[in-house]
């Protein structure tokens, strides 16, 4: 099986349109797997994936533990998130899984904020950047991307295309 890991912006764009999807499937099941505990066949099944897709597309990502499949701690996979900045929604590129973990914790902040009207889940934030951008701490500014619909993704992949 030819593997297709990806850890820059040149590689993702190498791939076809459907290699993409396919990638952007598996990385899914990689976050339910490390955030839900979900088994490696249960995460594939519920991002609509394999778990042969997943060792193709997710490499050392994954960890063979007897006959399980598990997620390891991190990885340095190249991914295209969406991010709340002062500039606006952005996609930007990440490389790793913590980079892409600072950013998932960013947008629950941000729906924290807009579901209690409580800031303080946004003050780590303050002050701090992803790929050269700052993130958006403002309650207003947020209220406003808001408004105007520019935070009602589906999820945080931006994909390239």
């Amino acid at each position: 099986m030819l593997e297709k890991i990806v850890r820059s912006l040149r590689q993702l764009l190498g791939l076809r349109p459907t290699e993409r999807e396919t990638r952007e499937r598996t990385l899914e099941a990689l976050n339910l797997m490390r955030q839900e505990g979900h088994s490696a066949s249960e995460a594939a099944e519920l991002a609509g994936t394999t778990t042969k897709s997943m060792r193709r597309y997710l490499g050392d990502a994954l960890e063979q533990d007897g006959r399980r499949l598990r997620a390891s701690r991190g990885d340095r996979l190249y991914r295209e998130l969406k991010v709340l900045t002062t500039e606006g929604t952005k996609v930007v590129g990440v490389r790793g899984s913590g980079q892409a973990s600072l950013i998932s914790q960013h947008a629950n902040a941000v729906r924290q904020y807009l579901a209690t009207g409580q800031t303080g889940a946004l003050a780590p934030f303050a002050g701090r950047t992803i790929a050269g951008l700052a993130f958006e701490t403002d309650p207003t500014a947020i209220e406003e991307h808001w408004r105007r619909g520019e935070l009602d993704w589906e999820d945080l992949y931006g994909g390239t295309d």
